[in-house]
């Protein structure tokens, strides 16, 4: 895993994972999702079982969050009629605590087309245990399956977490928000000049919510929300990807757009990365390595920044030693 800072110097690395998609490596984890420089994490085959940890300090400690289960990495059993899809991380204004908004779906057992869904909300390192909440509106199977930081990150903006339902849920389309202090989910208009099967991105810009649209990979046209309350959008910039090779949208199911300020954008091709600002001049390819050719690059759905604060939750676990699975770059 690399950081792009869109300094003169790049990219450069900050933490080396085993690869999540390959089922013969042990130690091949999942980001759940990412929160000031502390990730959720799980490892292959224990995907239930959870961790939040500090790449910058090599601190690691359990997350208890499936109800009445205190300590789930006492025991190597994983139940697999139970399945947790973390929705947002966040740190709560009024408390200053991280907390984490996520779902369960519970099957009566296993094999069985019967099951229960809930929602909860966990301050890490609390001694209590999650908290249920109210469901989302409207909610269907397929758009509470999105509802997943490490596929369909939310974007925090004015203190609530918001999720773009985009071209991959059609016919649902819309934007799911959170209210972190209220506790209550809600919809929101999109653009009304995107298109239901229009490729998607939802990132902040400044002080504004910012939405991306494009229909062929093609041109992608940037909107900005300039009065949340009324939810009006209006017409940004226009951005030209035809120099380079065209996605395809058979295979592609969303194209990344990530803000790194309020002047510059990150776009994802095929297999690169493409560094412009917001009025649609191209600045650069993002690079690693001189032989920058051998490698592919994408955009993750997390910022990242790098935090050594020494959190309680971290020293309550001096006995919880999982750290060589996790590899720092000893450069940093």
């Amino acid at each position: 895993m690399v950081v792009f800072s869109g300094a003169d110097d790049g990219c450069r690395p900050v933490l080396t994972l085993p690869d999540s998609h390959r089922d013969d490596i042990d130690d091949a984890f999942l980001i759940h999702a990412a929160c000031d420089g502390l990730f959720v994490v799980s490892f292959h085959g224990h995907e239930m079982v959870m961790d939040i940890c500090n790449p910058a300090t090599r601190r690691r400690a359990p997350l208890p969050l499936i109800p009445h289960v205190v300590e789930p990495m006492q025991s190597s059993f994983w139940d697999p009629i139970i399945q947790i899809g973390i929705a947002g991380f966040y740190r709560h204004c009024p408390t200053q605590e991280y907390r984490l908004v996520y779902w369960t779906r519970e099957w009566e057992e296993e094999g069985s087309e019967f099951y229960t869904e809930a929602f909860y909300v966990f301050a890490v390192g609390s001694e209590n245990e999650p908290r249920p909440i109210p469901e989302p509106p409207l909610l269907q199977h397929a758009v509470m399956d999105q509802l997943v930081c490490h596929q369909n990150a939310p974007t925090l903006h004015r203190g609530r977490l918001h999720w773009e339902l985009g071209r991959q849920y059609y016919p649902i389309t819309g934007i799911m928000v959170f209210d972190t202090t209220a506790e209550t989910f809600r919809w929101m208009c999109r653009p009304a000049w995107i298109l239901p099967w229009a490729w998607t991105a939802l990132f902040e810009m400044g002080d504004s919510l910012a939405m991306s649209g494009s229909l062929d990979g093609t041109i992608v046209n940037i909107f900005m929300m300039t009065d949340y309350a009324a939810q009006h959008w209006t017409f940004r910039s226009r951005i030209d990807l035809s120099p380079f090779p065209r996605l395809d949208p058979l295979v592609r199911r969303e194209l990344n757009i990530a803000a790194l300020n309020e002047r510059e954008l990150l776009i994802e091709g095929d297999g690169a990365v493409f560094h412009y600002d917001n009025d649609g001049k191209f600045l650069r390819k993002v690079g690693c390595d001189e032989d920058e050719d051998k490698y592919t690059m994408e955009l993750t759905h997390y910022r990242f920044l790098e935090n050594i604060i020494p959190f309680p939750f971290f020293e309550k676990q001096e006995d919880y030693r999982y750290n060589d699975r996790m590899t720092k770059n000893e450069d940093i």
